[in-house]
């Protein structure tokens, strides 16, 4: 499993209680996971944890097995192996151009101009952005600016991706555009981590769920096990995505959940 967290607790600066605690989770490696829970319920925290941005204050972080060092050098490590795309894809874009953003942190690194221009020029085409390279920022729809974001982690090719509400202010048309960008990452063996409150893309995407509440996981499966669980998500506050909810009905007695999620997995692939 790429990263572990062990009775890991959390608190903000001023904060009256732990943002995570008694916090204890294992991602599955090569999986599409996702994190659903309330807001406030330590989502952000958690995948700010994964990325070393934050140190527990009580607890233990493992990478591939080995402890996070928090000293300057090993984070810099870290963070080429686990990447962070926040909610906010204008928190993360600092540079003036669309190439100009995706060389940033490879020259930070150090890494020789042949080197960062070949890393960049992948990029483009991985992600579709050839046509937008010497696009200025913030002339970017907010669709754009999020596959940018992807492509600025991405570009070295990190084994854990995470993402903070990617679907957050998309159209249709741009979520359709992230869950075949998500797919291609996965399939070139990227483990996937999104938290998000959008279960209809939950439902379709992912292979492991689990269900934080005021700090903790308190509940953790494959994704129709989790969803079976009508009763205890409702007593956490959350709901169940449609299809869920339909093959609930009568009328659907003969549907299967495998025909129902394939039907959902159609919606955001067409």
């Amino acid at each position: 499993m790429p990263i572990a967290f062990e009775q890991v607790m959390y608190t903000y600066p001023c904060g009256q209680q732990p943002a995570v605690q008694d916090l204890t989770v294992r991602f599955p490696a090569g999986q599409r996971c996702a994190l659903i829970g309330r807001n406030g319920c330590g989502k952000s925290t958690l995948l700010r944890l994964a990325d070393g941005l934050l140190q527990p204050d009580y607890g233990r972080l493992y990478w591939q097995g080995v402890p996070l060092n928090y000293r300057a050098k090993s984070l810099r490590s870290l963070r080429q192996q686990v990447g962070l795309v926040f909610q906010d894809p204008e928190q993360q874009l600092i540079a003036t151009t669309v190439e100009e953003d995706l060389s940033y942190g490879l020259c930070n690194l150090g890494l020789p101009n042949a080197e960062v221009g070949r890393l960049v020029q992948r990029a483009l085409q991985d992600f579709d952005l050839l046509e937008l390279a010497d696009t200025p920022i913030n002339h970017l729809s907010l669709g754009q600016k999020k596959r940018v974001a992807i492509a600025d982690v991405m570009v070295l090719h990190p084994k854990l991706l995470l993402m903070d509400e990617p679907t957050a202010y998309l159209d249709p048309a741009q979520t359709r555009t992230l869950f075949h960008l998500l797919e291609r990452i996965h399939t070139a063996g990227t483990t996937t981590v999104i938290a998000t409150h959008d279960l209809e893309f939950v439902y379709a995407w992912a292979e492991w769920i689990m269900v934080m509440d005021r700090g903790r996981v308190v509940l953790a499966g494959e994704t129709e096990a989790v969803f079976a669980q009508h009763d205890h998500l409702q007593s956490l506050g959350l709901g169940i995505p449609l299809a869920v909810a339909l093959l609930q009905e009568p009328a659907a007695a003969a549907l299967s959940t495998d025909w129902m999620r394939h039907w959902m997995r159609r919606r955001f692939e067409s």
